[in-house]
């Protein structure tokens, strides 16, 4: 059948019979009907909705960049602001900066725009029943001033840490080196030869082990004048150990009063005043902003040896302080004159005036004695490498005669010292400029009773140490370094007296100097 004639055939059975001019209608147009009319009543509701209620679109713009992500609240304009935080009439900016708030009932309201970064604007709005408000809101960055913050450096001004010193000795273009003495609790270090003993170019000859006086070569330099040692700069602190003529006391130096040591050969010695080539080390000790905390160390041995080593650091808002403490004594393998003890106590207190100055004052107290067993020569020590010379026998021994002689050094140290410290910070070009001005009081008294015929030398040393310094950190030639400008000054007087040796004791005083 014709597809034609089957739509007749089926639209025929489906009449509608209806007074009036509709006559008969087919069932289709009274679906169609029906259905469009199904379709009109959800349309007419909706607009009605949108009839009763209003909409705001605008832009948020900030002075640069995109405002993407702020956040837009509507609140009433007669609610407390706290409420627009509870407002759930709100949209958040996508790109470009639109946003768009729907279904807004009609009435008074305050636009609200945030953004992290920026300060919150808000605005008057009139929302109209069926009706679009359009808003452009400009967004300032947040000039908000804070309160007030100090920061304080962990470090003193007077005296580096062992990390600020290391990247100092690094910028060295070579010749010099930093050695940590951090794990001294770790370690036997209570010679200078312990100390050192890892140190390239550095060789630390013991006279008879102990705390006596070795002596130190850097790089071949350094000359031994015994009892004296000259020919290189030895400091605590930045202080010289050496006197006025150069000379030191080596025993005199307890590596477990320094954080670090900084080694200086050659050229690089002038730097901290070394002028004689020789080199330099200087001995850092710990402040109360660097100390480890309160330590106490016993430790003991054959030969009756014992050492303890004590001490404490505090720091405060402006203040620190540490005192140190340490002992050592030990008694030697040889019959007799061998044995030696060393007592030193250090402090120093820093006060920070502000950020940029500091002063720093430093006290250190030290006692050295040990007793002088002297050589033997082949034979001896075949025999008994534990005797001592007992006089002048030719040719069997040249002396000298220890029991009778007693040679023995005993040497006390007081020293007083201050530092101020004082930078500029930063420039606008990136210069920092920095000084320090220095000064140090020293008396040392030191006996010793030679193991040959001279007698006895006691000595007497005044010395008085200035130094100033300036270093200035930044440009330098076009690159980046470091200038240092100082200059240092040990004015002192030496008075000197030769006596007898009657069995250990001072004699008759046969010659006496003025220096």
């Amino acid at each position: 059948m014709a597809p034609r004639r089957l739509v007749s055939r089926f639209v025929s059975r489906f009449r509608l019979n209806a007074p009036g001019t509709l006559g008969e209608l087919p069932l289709a147009l009274a679906l169609v009907l029906g259905g469009f009319a199904l379709c009109w009543v959800p349309t007419q509701t909706s607009f009605s909705q949108d009839v009763r209620t209003g909409a705001v679109v605008g832009t948020v713009g900030v002075p640069s960049g995109s405002a993407a992500g702020a956040n837009v609240v509507l609140r009433d304009a007669d609610d407390a602001p706290a409420a627009a935080g509870q407002s759930r009439l709100g949209d958040a900016v996508g790109d470009g900066g639109r946003f768009r708030i729907a279904g807004v009932p009609p009435g008074r309201y305050v636009l609200r725009v945030t953004l992290v970064g920026y300060e919150r604007a808000e605005q008057p709005v009139q929302v109209r029943r069926g009706d679009t408000t359009s808003v452009d809101v400009e967004l300032r960055r947040d000039r908000a001033r804070l309160g007030e913050v100090t920061v304080r450096g962990g470090g003193s001004l007077t005296q580096q840490s062992t990390e600020a010193a290391a990247e100092q000795v690094r910028q060295v273009p070579g010749g010099a080196n930093l050695v940590s003495l951090h794990d001294r609790e770790l370690r036997p270090i209570a010679t200078v030869a312990s100390a050192l003993e890892d140190e390239p170019g550095v060789v630390v000859q013991e006279f008879f082990g102990g705390n006596d006086q070795p002596r130190i070569s850097i790089r071949g330099a350094g000359l031994q004048s015994n009892p004296q040692s000259r020919g290189l700069l030895l400091m605590h602190n930045g202080f010289p150990l050496n006197f006025a003529d150069g000379s030191f006391v080596t025993g005199l130096v307890e590596p477990r009063m320094a954080r670090h040591a900084e080694v200086y050969r050659g050229g690089n010695a002038l730097g901290p005043g070394g002028a004689t080539l020789g080199g330099a080390i200087d001995f850092v000790a710990p402040t109360g902003r660097s100390a480890d905390g309160p330590q106490l160390k016993l430790t003991g041995g054959s030969y009756r040896t014992a050492s303890g080593h004590a001490q404490y650091g505090w720091a405060g808002a402006n203040t620190d302080v540490f005192v140190m403490g340490t002992g050592h004594r030990h008694d030697g393998f040889r019959q007799t004159n061998d044995e030696g003890e060393r007592l030193t106590g250090h402090a120093n207190v820093g006060y920070r005036w502000d950020n940029n100055l500091e002063t720093r004052v430093y006290g250190t107290v030290a006692t050295l004695g040990f007793n002088i067993p002297g050589p033997l020569n082949k034979q001896q020590l075949d025999a008994d490498p534990t005797a001592v010379s007992r006089g002048v026998t030719p040719p069997r021994s040249l002396g000298p005669n220890v029991p009778f002689d007693r040679p023995r050094r005993e040497t006390e140290l007081y020293r007083a010292a201050t530092r101020t410290t004082w930078r500029t910070g930063a420039s606008a070009s990136g210069h920092e400029v920095s000084v320090r001005a220095g000064a140090a009081y020293q008396y040392v008294e030191d006996d010793f009773r030679f193991p040959v015929a001279t007698g006895v030398r006691s000595t007497r040393f005044h010395d008085v140490t200035l130094n100033l310094d300036a270093r200035r950190a930044g440009g330098v030639l076009g690159g980046e370094g470091t200038s240092v400008l100082g200059v240092s000054a040990t004015l002192g007087d030496m008075d000197r007296g030769y006596f007898a040796n009657e069995r250990g004791r001072k004699g008759r005083r046969f010659a006496d100097n003025e220096m």
